[in-house]
């Protein structure tokens, strides 16, 4: 069977290719709640509040947030904008103030819960690929038996060595930032709440933040919308 040097230059980098993957953030959604029989209209204006550790991570939540509802013809406001000092969102009087100021219909409440570091050691191997496209199980199950069999037939004949040049993948320390937030939907005209979701993101990291963020709204938004909350 002969194989190109791009097929062979594909198979090559699919290691490469499946730890790029592995290494993309991930959201779920771990439980959510709505409140039973709500009859209300879909939300027309909407705080986000985010309480993070700080100020900047409030900021670029809220900021991704927001774009993510506006996607459904919300009006949407950030908290940040009326409030930005971080330390004055320990102050209730104060948070009720910008409620009250924004025109809101409902305030979207963003909590940090926890963060945990689930790094993890991956030991290193070698394998030896069976490369070629439409190989079958019978011709992958050969390569099985050969390799049984390595100080024989195959080591004098040239056509088996380049198919079986081992593939060496050093270990590595596989970083896991598992976030967990949990989000909470209040009507501002009487504090009821409305919807509750709790989130967990793992393999978070900084650059991954804007699709991270995504990830956590596109699940809030399509169970909200389940619960006639949105539009």
């Amino acid at each position: 069977m002969k194989h190109s040097k791009s097929q062979g230059h594909i198979l090559l980098l699919l290691p490469v290719l499946l730890l790029l993957l592995s290494s993309c953030a991930t959201t779920k959604m771990k439980a959510s709640w709505g409140k039973p029989g709500y009859s209300g209209k879909p939300l027309q204006r909407i705080l986000v509040l985010g309480l993070m550790n700080n100020g900047l991570d409030r900021q670029i939540y809220e900021d991704y947030f927001s774009d993510e509802l506006l996607l459904d013809g919300v009006e949407v406001m950030v908290s940040h904008t009326f409030m930005p000092q971080f330390e004055d969102m320990q102050d209730k009087e104060k948070v009720r103030a910008i409620v009250a100021e924004s025109g809101a219909d409902a305030v979207l409440l963003a909590l940090l819960v926890r963060v945990e570091n689930k790094d993890r050691y991956v030991s290193p191997y070698s394998h030896r690929p069976y490369y070629g496209v439409g190989v079958g199980f019978y011709d992958y199950y050969g390569r099985g038996s050969n390799a049984m069999y390595r100080s024989g037939m195959h080591r004098t004949d040239p056509m088996f060595d380049p198919m079986y040049d081992p593939i060496y993948d050093p270990g590595y320390i596989e970083k896991n930032l598992v976030v967990n937030l949990e989000t909470t939907v209040f009507l501002t005209a009487n504090a009821e709440m409305v919807w509750s979701g709790a989130t967990t993101t793992k393999k978070f990291t900084r650059d991954l933040a804007q699709a991270a963020i995504k990830e956590n709204a596109n699940l809030i938004r399509t169970s909200m919308k389940k619960f006639g909350l949105l539009p």
